[in-house]
């Protein structure tokens, strides 16, 4: 069963009001309670449940998104249950769609789709590396982060490699799974795939941002049929020629992007996002040198050991920026553990993925946090914390840290976070996750932290 108690999903998630909507699956707004925040969970909708390939490419959406890793690509923190799973969890971006701004807006300042666009190409960069095509690139499937990040999503209908579970050849002379108006020639053909298909995307995706319409008229082309006729035929008009504000470069780009021969465009992300970085390259949201600490899972459990219990929580995180931390760790806090008899007797147990020291500080030892008047310096520890300094945190890296002790109470807390650090111009700088400045729990540092609950389940 999926549900445990009241409107609780997996005893952990409470959903909300609905997100979206796609063929096979619901997006829902929902609670972490473990963790105390909001995610989104796309839902399998019931009338797929028993269909095998859905289920596989809803699964294959999860796990590839998940395996490569890019701060451009929504963060996926797991797929349930275990066997024929139904759920995706992944992070809430709480702006929606570039379909809902288009919508709104109609078309975009230049910078703005240029800042799209190579947000997309910086994310194609990647996962063509991993021999993925995503084949279904569209606003609706382009997520808007609060933090100016525009992030690429849904993974159901890409081409994998056998590596990640995909089929191999598809069947060849019929159309490619696609979106008729977003499709590009080999999809309509059923010819083999490439990144270049990808690519005619995102030239597609261009022009429709910085003209506010589409690059062939759709009231001619009612149909599916009608639009894979447009696309394999039909000429655009050059974007300039619609809005006079378009740089000449971009102009450019947008037509050899639409080229209908995959021969006649680029011939990967790689040579797309140098181009466009030719025309903003100080462009506000450049990612470049960035480095996103993002905690992925939190797992908790707790089970009797004679008069005892012995609660266990797993943390893993991953580095979602495109540079490498100088200095990194994953933190947990105990506060069920606030006296040094307390840390004698519970039997305390850690391991990490990381080799390396793995710190540890009982209530009264020295460490550094920030005080009661806001200066940051040594104070003592009022519980129990474990923390996993590493040196070097590559882009894409997975940090895992598990703590196991023992107490009596069959209920407790530990406050968990992710933290990274780097030099810029000889100052040192950190983030984390939660970032620094949000206004949230906060632990014996006083540094913002998710709370994550342990108990018994219901049955002991």
């Amino acid at each position: 069963m999926a549900k445990k108690g009241k409107d609780l999903l997996f005893d952990r998630y409470s959903l909300g009001r609905v997100l979206g909507e796609g063929y096979f699956g619901l997006v829902y707004l929902a609670r972490d309670n473990v963790l105390g925040r909001d995610i989104a969970i796309k839902a399998l909708k019931r009338e797929f449940v028993k269909d095998a390939e859905v289920l596989r490419r809803f699964a294959n959406d999860a796990r590839i998104a998940a395996a490569v890793g890019h701060p451009n690509i929504v963060v996926v923190y797991d797929l349930l249950p275990a066997e024929g799973p139904r759920y995706i969890m992944m992070e809430y971006l709480p702006n929606g769609t570039l379909q809902t701004l288009l919508e709104r807006r109609g078309k975009m300042p230049v910078a703005e789709a240029v800042d799209v666009g190579l947000s997309i190409a910086r994310a194609l960069k990647t996962v063509h590396g991993k021999g993925v095509v995503h084949r279904d690139i569209k606003p609706s499937n382009i997520l808007l982060g609060d933090d100016g990040l525009i992030k690429l999503a849904d993974f159901g209908i890409a081409h994998l490699p056998k590596s990640y579970g995909g089929m191999g050849v598809t069947r060849l002379g019929q159309p490619h799974p696609c979106t008729p108006t977003y499709a590009s020639p080999e999809q309509v053909c059923g010819s083999p795939l490439d990144g270049r298909s990808d690519l005619y995307t995102v030239g597609v995706l261009l022009y429709q941002l910085v003209t506010g319409s589409f690059y062939f008229d759709l009231n001619r082309y009612p149909d599916a049929a009608d639009c894979f006729s447009a696309v394999l035929h039909h000429q655009p008009v050059s974007p300039r020629n619609l809005n006079e504000e378009i740089p000449a470069l971009l102009d450019q780009i947008i037509m050899r992007l639409l080229q209908k021969s995959p021969d006649s465009r680029y011939q990967d992300a790689v040579a797309l996002v140098r181009d466009l970085e030719r025309l903003f390259p100080s462009s506000p949201h450049d990612l470049h040198g960035t480095i996103i600490p993002k905690i992925i899972t939190v797992n908790t459990t707790a089970q009797r050991e004679g008069g005892a219990i012995r609660h266990r929580i797993r943390v893993e995180a991953r580095n979602d920026g495109d540079k490498a931390a100088l200095w990194s760790g994953l933190t947990v806090n105990l506060p069920v553990i606030s006296t040094r008899e307390e840390v004698e007797s519970c039997e305390l147990s850690v391991w990490s993925s990381r080799k390396g020291d793995i710190a540890r500080r009982a209530p009264g030892d020295s460490f550094y946090g920030f005080r009661g008047d806001g200066t940051f310096g040594e104070m003592p520890a009022t519980c129990l914390f474990v923390e996993t300094p590493s040196s070097a945190w590559t882009p894409g890296e997975y940090l895992s840290l598990e703590v196991s002790f023992v107490t009596t109470k069959p209920e407790c807390e530990a406050h968990v976070r992710a933290w990274a650090s780097w030099e810029t111009n000889g100052e040192t700088k950190t983030k984390g996750d939660p970032e620094w400045s949000r206004e949230c729990l906060r632990d014996q540092q006083r540094i913002p932290a998710y709370k994550a609950s342990i108990s018994l389940p219901p049955e002991c």
